[in-house]
C-alpha cells in the first residue's frame, strides 16, 4: 500500500516524481485486507469541550455508515429549513466506515419541546444514519474544532510474520509514525495535483470547492516531500537545530531562538513535537539546515510553491510526527484488531502504511 499512487507531470522541476513516501522503520511486514465491510473501520470524533445544554446552536452527534460528511450536512440543512452556511462540522469523515461525528445547526430561539425526539424521527428517514445525541451550545462548531479521533480497525486475513509485526507495532507505539498527508488529499491517481498544476499555469479556473482541493493537494505535496527527506535522513522524530516545535494539544510554536534548557527533556517525553512547513507567503520560521531543506523542496517544486504564494496562503507549520496514543492490538485468528487515538489532522492510513501492505477488496478504494 502507498499513501498515494505514483504519477508524473510534464513539469520542468523536475520532469517526474513519485508520491510513494519512504517508511520510517524499514518497510511493511506482511499484508492484510482493509475495509472488507464498513464495520472494519470505526472512527469516533472527540471534541475538546462538552456542549453546555443551552444556546442557539444545536449540536447533533451522529453515527453514519456509507455516507459522506458534506452530503449529510446538506440533508440536515434541508430538514431544519436553514441555509447551508448555518450547518457546520469539525472535520470530514470517511464514507467507507462507521463514523461518529458532531454537526452543528444554528437555530435561534428556545428549543422546541421534544427536540431530540424530533431529530430522531427526521434522521430515521436516511439510510445509514443514526442520532446519538442532540444538545444545545452557545457557540458554533468550526472546522478544526476537534481534539482528535479514536479508531478501531480490523485488518483481515493477515499474511506475514506475526512476531516481526509485533515488534514493529511496539516501535510505532513508542515513536509514532511520519505524519504524512494521506492519499485523500491528492485524489485518485493524483487528480487534485493535476488540477493544481493547471490552475497555477492559468490553463483552467476552478470553483471554490475544487480550488480548495487543488491548493490543499499542492501544499500537502511540499510537506510530504520535506518529511520524506527527513525520514530518509533518520531525523524525522529527532530534535534538530533549526526545528520549530509545537505542542500535541495546542497550536502555539516554539521558535529555534526561544528554546530553553527544558526543551530536550520535554521533547523526549513527547510533550513537544517538531514541525514541517505548510508552504505559503512569508519567511520560514525554521532556521539552519531545517530551513535549507524546506526551501530546497519548494525550489524543486516551484510551480506549486509559487502558485500557493500567489494565492496569498501564509507560511504555517504541521507536526512531522503522528503520535499514536492508547495503542492496542489483538489477534483474533488471522485478523488483527487495532485501537488507537490520533490528534486532529493525522491520518489512520499513515499508521497502516507504516505497518503492512493493504489488499483492498473494494475496486478503486
Amino acid at each position: 500500500m502507498s499513501i498515494a499512487g505514483s504519477m508524473s507531470f510534464p513539469d520542468s522541476k523536475p520532469a517526474e516524481w513519485s508520491l510513494d513516501w519512504p517508511k520510517a522503520f524499514g518497510g511493511s511486514i506482511g499484508s492484510a485486507i482493509f475495509k472488507q465491510g464498513p464495520e472494519d473501520f470505526r472512527v469516533f470524533e472527540q471534541l475538546p469541550f462538552a456542549p453546555i445544554g443551552q444556546g442557539e446552536h444545536l449540536f447533533l452527534q451522529i453515527e453514519k455508515i456509507g455516507q459522506n460528511t458534506a452530503w449529510l450536512a446538506r440533508q440536515l440543512a434541508r430538514m431544519a429549513e436553514v441555509p447551508a452556511m448555518d450547518v457546520s462540522y469539525a472535520g470530514l469523515k470517511d464514507r467507507q466506515g462507521v463514523t461518529v461525528q458532531w454537526f452543528c445547526l444554528r437555530i435561534p430561539g428556545l428549543p422546541p419541546e421534544g427536540e431530540q425526539e424530533q431529530w430522531l424521527q427526521r434522521l430515521a428517514e436516511l439510510d445509514g444514519v443514526r442520532l446519538l445525541q442532540a444538545v444545545r451550545h452557545d457557540r458554533k462548531l468550526r472546522i478544526g474544532s476537534l481534539s482528535g479521533n479514536d479508531f478501531v480497525i480490523r485488518l483481515r486475513d493477515y499474511q506475514g510474520d506475526k512476531a516481526a509485526l509485533e515488534t514493529l507495532l511496539e516501535r510505532v507505539r513508542l515513536q509514532g509514525v511520519p505524519n504524512y498527508f494521506g492519499d485523500q488529499r491528492f485524489g485518485r491517481d493524483g487528480h487534485n495535483l493535476i488540477l493544481a498544476q493547471k490552475l497555477f499555469s492559468g490553463e483552467i479556473k476552478l470553483a471554490r470547492e475544487r480550488r480548495g482541493f487543488a491548493l490543499s493537494a499542492a501544499r500537502s505535496l511540499l510537506f510530504n516531500q520535506g518529511l520524506a527527506e527527513r525520514v530518509q535522513a533518520g531525523n524525522w522524530c529527532q530534535l534538530t537545530d533549526g526545528d520549530v516545535l509545537t505542542f500535541p494539544n495546542a497550536a502555539s510554536l516554539i521558535y529555534p531562538n526561544r528554546r530553553d534548557d527544558t526543551v530536550p527533556e520535554r521533547f523526549a517525553r513527547g510533550d513537544l513535537i517538531n514541525t514541517g512547513s505548510l508552504w505559503g507567503k512569508g519567511d520560514l520560521a525554521s532556521e539552519g539546515c531545517v530551513a535549507e531543506l524546506e526551501q530546497a523542496v519548494a525550489d524543486r517544486y516551484a510551480v506549486f510553491a509559487r502558485g500557493l504564494e500567489a494565492r496569498d496562503l501564509k507560511q504555517e507549520r504541521r507536526t512531522l510526527v503522528s503520535q499514536v496514543r492508547n495503542f492496542t492490538w489483538e489477534w483474533q485468528g488471522d485478523d488483527l484488531v487495532l485501537g488507537f487515538s490520533l490528534q486532529k489532522g493525522c491520518y489512520a492510513t499513515a499508521v497502516l502504511y507504516e505497518l503492512m501492505d493493504i489488499r483492498n477488496p473494494v475496486e478503486g478504494e
